[in-house]
């Protein structure tokens, strides 16, 4: 479960989920600000990941303990505008709960 977050300049990943998927770390990400404050973070590679049945670019995202963050809602990370910008428009149809990537 990733929460769509277009004022994320950076998608995230929680990190026990970057552990339990191997993903490798690639870099530092340098310090990350976001709503509880400044920390440092790594930099992982994601290989191959969808969003439904859309397929995402490889991505390099920032691999970051969200622990209380995230208020125990089970977010495993969130989609921020690197990947959202791929895409020509995004649709949010609150209705029936469904996110809508159109190509440019």
């Amino acid at each position: 479960n990733f929460a769509l977050d277009t004022g994320a300049s950076k998608s995230v990943i929680n990190t026990p989920v970057a552990t339990q998927l191997g993903l490798q770390v690639v870099g530092s990400a340098g310090q990350v600000t976001g709503v509880t404050g400044s920390v440092s973070a790594n930099l992982v590679r994601v290989p191959n990941w969808k969003a439904g049945t859309v397929s995402l670019t490889p991505s390099d995202i920032i691999e970051l303990d969200l622990g209380g963050a995230t208020g125990n809602v089970g977010l495993q990370g969130l989609l921020g505008s690197d990947v959202l910008s791929a895409y020509g428009a995004i649709t949010v149809d609150y209705d029936h709960q469904v996110l809508i990537l159109t190509p440019h």
